[in-house]
């Protein structure tokens, strides 16, 4: 870090930073992002990549259908972090509390949320909860249906919390590479969940307003089910393969 003692430059002029690691710290993309949103003020653009497994992975900008972790050019926005991030994208992460604190604080204008899974094996034997009720300009979810799903389990119902409107329930059952979505009640929901089959798990996500959600089996070359203001299609393979492409590689 500069001497400030006889310098004034310092991280405050980085818009752009990429963290490349070897280490498998868990601890550790969390930390070069709450540095990075902590001392650089005009940052437009996060990526942080483990190169070994589990291949953990953040990536923040200021473009929702961004497709590539690299920046070509600074674009000229506002100096304020929590104006300039509209995407967050996790890879073999699941957004704990501390992340979620850290997106309240500084990137409150957040669009899109997207977490992509390259590695089932790797991740954490526990259910999958996201409270995104603080982010107003939120309007897409991407998801890896297997994170929703825990070890072990193919079937796994996801409740969704809406603030301004009924909460939803849905089925999401895994099963030869594919993935089965269908709607279900809360009644039938606790009737599976309370039975002796431990087969079953629970997602819930937490959502301000009327979210599109947009779920997939593989985080690349599958097909997408999205559901949307409470209905459930599925889209061709060509928008599925340009969805993909929004995860993170």
């Amino acid at each position: 870090m500069p001497n400030r003692f006889i310098s004034t430059i310092g991280p405050e002029v980085i818009h752009e930073m990429n963290v490349m690691m070897c280490d498998t710290n868990p601890n550790l993309p969390l930390e070069f992002l709450r540095y990075a949103l902590t001392n650089c003020p005009n940052l437009q653009h996060f990526s942080y990549k483990s190169m070994n497994s589990p291949d953990y992975g953040i990536y923040i900008g200021t473009d929702p259908e961004v497709i590539s972790q690299f920046v070509r050019e600074k674009k000229d926005t506002s100096n304020t972090i929590q104006e300039n991030i509209k995407v967050i994208k996790l890879k073999d992460m699941k957004p704990s509390n501390e992340f979620l604190d850290l997106m309240r604080t500084y990137m409150p204008a957040t669009e899109a949320f997207i977490c992509g899974l390259d590695d089932f094996e790797d991740q954490a034997n526990e259910s999958f909860e996201a409270d995104l009720t603080a982010f107003k300009q939120l309007n897409s979810v991407q998801l890896s249906a297997r994170f929703l799903c825990e070890k072990g389990r193919d079937t796994t119902f996801l409740e969704i919390q809406f603030l301004d409107k009924n909460w939803e329930y849905y089925c999401l059952i895994i099963s030869d590479a594919a993935l089965s979505v269908t709607k279900t009640t809360l009644k039938q929901m606790n009737e599976q969940l309370s039975g002796e089959n431990k087969m079953f798990g629970k997602a819930v996500i937490k959502c301000l307003k009327r979210v599109k959600f947009a779920l997939t089996y593989y985080d690349y070359h599958s097909v997408f089910t999205i559901i949307d203001n409470g209905e459930i299609s599925t889209l061709d393979g060509e928008l599925s393969f340009s969805m993909s492409h929004r995860f993170l590689r």
